[in-house]
């Protein structure tokens, strides 16, 4: 488990936001392009995520009339605030160029919630996903169309589906849900601790189907979940599964039944956007349960984790945690 600072980014001059006036709409159609060549490039630099989070300022009193239903709304951490503004604006802002830009974009849309932040966006079709930190999804350009194709490359997402004639399918890397209308959750995470693909059914039904037997899906009904995991031709139902536990996170709470230190620690890194370094490799697969209501900081969690499990202390950029247990 690891994380790399992002660099503080530098002061963008007046003259490339003195390029971009909200009035303008043939400048507009100049942002269009200039966010889905940042896209296309996908860089990783905080200066292009700092211009995107000031065009994005810029752009906002003259998109939010004629496009209401391209914005994000973002969703931040209140323990996340004595951090810098543009850490939470940056997810944001790109997702919110790239959403508007699918008019002239020939790849579609990526809507990216970085470690920390959670964003809610509202599809073309009027269904509306919720991203958990770290969670990255796109969908094609003709999205609402002939199709109603999402992928989520990785992350957790709140699905809403509104109904309609053309099937809502959802692919991850070893899997595909496929509704007509209903609302559910999607875990699906194809690297780390345990890569599996986790489906909880808030409303509604859906199919889980894996790529290795894409027509021998499992349905699953509201109040039911389902997990397959990496490798696997069939996915496997979870015994009593609890719907509130797996939307937790959408209010901002902390909530996992049975679960592997691990997978809880991987969680932590991305909600708190901070490193954990499991320095006894032997808690890795241990089952906990973890189950707090709004917690306050990130280490209110690894301190009701270790009360019986281990032993934590803090480090520069984060925490190390051992098993007293092992020498």
């Amino acid at each position: 488990m690891s994380h790399t600072d992002t660099p503080s980014p530098a002061p963008i001059p007046d003259e490339v936001l003195a390029a971009f006036p909200p009035e303008d709409s043939s400048a507009l159609e100049e942002i269009w392009d200039l966010a889905d060549g940042y896209y296309g490039l996908e860089p990783e630099f905080a200066w292009y995520r700092r211009t995107g989070s000031q065009i994005w300022q810029n752009l906002q009193p003259a998109i939010a009339p004629r496009r209401p239903n391209r914005l994000l709304r973002l969703v931040t951490s209140p323990w996340k605030a004595t951090r810098p503004v543009y850490r939470y604006a940056t997810a944001a802002c790109i997702a919110v160029l790239l959403a508007v830009g699918i008019v002239t974009s020939d790849r579609g849309a990526t809507i990216e919630a970085l470690p920390s932040e959670q964003l809610v966006h509202e599809l073309p079709d009027g269904s509306t996903v919720h991203l958990n930190s770290g969670t990255r999804l796109t969908y094609t350009k003709n999205f609402g169309n002939s199709s109603r194709d999402v992928r989520l490359n990785r992350g957790e997402v709140l699905f809403e589906v509104t109904e309609g004639d053309v099937p809502f399918r959802v692919q991850t890397f070893n899997g595909m849900v496929t509704v007509l209308g209903t609302a559910f959750n999607v875990r699906a995470w194809p690297h780390g601790h345990s890569p599996a693909t986790d489906v909880t059914v808030r409303e509604g039904t859906v199919q889980l189907a894996s790529h290795m037997k894409p027509d021998d899906g499992f349905i699953l009904s509201a109040g039911q979940a389902a997990t397959l995991s990496q490798g696997t031709a069939a996915p496997v139902a979870v015994e009593r599964p609890s719907v509130e536990n797996a939307i937790s996170w959408t209010s901002r709470s902390f909530k996992y039944a049975d679960h592997s230190i691990g997978t809880i620690f991987e969680e932590l890194e991305r909600r708190y956007d901070v490193d954990i370094n499991v320095a006894s490799d032997n808690l890795l697969d241990k089952r906990i349960g973890v189950l707090i209501e709004s917690p306050a900081n990130e280490e209110e969690i690894i301190h009701a984790i270790c009360e019986l499990n281990c032993s934590y202390r803090s480090v520069p950029g984060g925490y190390e945690i051992t098993d007293p247990t092992v020498e």
